[in-house]
């Protein structure tokens, strides 16, 4: 999508798990990686952060600007978790993991250890989460059509 938006062509090099030791070396010019990877490497100044991808700056790295400030106005790309079941579970037990991950989330030892990791926890609901992922749908099928993706054989 960032390509596509900048009218510019990255190469893809794909990797196993979060990898910037390539980037960090020198071998790379740059990287794009989810902020629980890369932020911890910002912060101990193992790599330079360019941008974060969503709409907002993160709390967990103000000084880093987003793509949007840069010049691509709207331009969004999370990368998120997200608790799911199997459909027709019932709605109380639903409810009761809802309940204790917003609890979880609240617990400032977790939301500590959640910014040690670059990370800006957001609880939300089974209903909204439902409509991100409505979101997204469309939002991807079209950057997937526009770049001529294909699945790998």
């Amino acid at each position: 999508m960032f390509c596509h938006q900048a009218g510019i062509r990255m190469e893809h090099i794909p990797y196993r798990g979060a990898n910037l030791a390539d980037v960090m070396s020198g071998v790379l010019p740059l990287g794009i990686q989810n902020a629980g990877a890369a932020i911890p490497l910002v912060k101990d100044g193992r790599v330079r952060g360019l941008a974060v991808t969503s709409l907002a700056r993160s709390a967990n790295a103000p000084d880093i600007p987003t793509v949007a400030e840069q010049g691509f106005p709207g331009f969004e790309a999370l990368s998120w978790f997200g608790l799911m079941a199997p459909a027709g579970t019932p709605r109380p037990i639903i409810d009761k993991v809802q309940a204790e991950a917003m609890r979880v989330l609240a617990d400032s030892e977790q939301q500590a250890r959640f910014a040690q990791m670059g990370l800006d926890p957001l609880g939300t609901t089974p209903e909204r989460m439902h409509d991100m992922i409505a979101a997204d749908i469309p939002k991807w099928a079209k950057v997937i059509a526009e770049a001529g993706i294909q699945p790998s054989r």
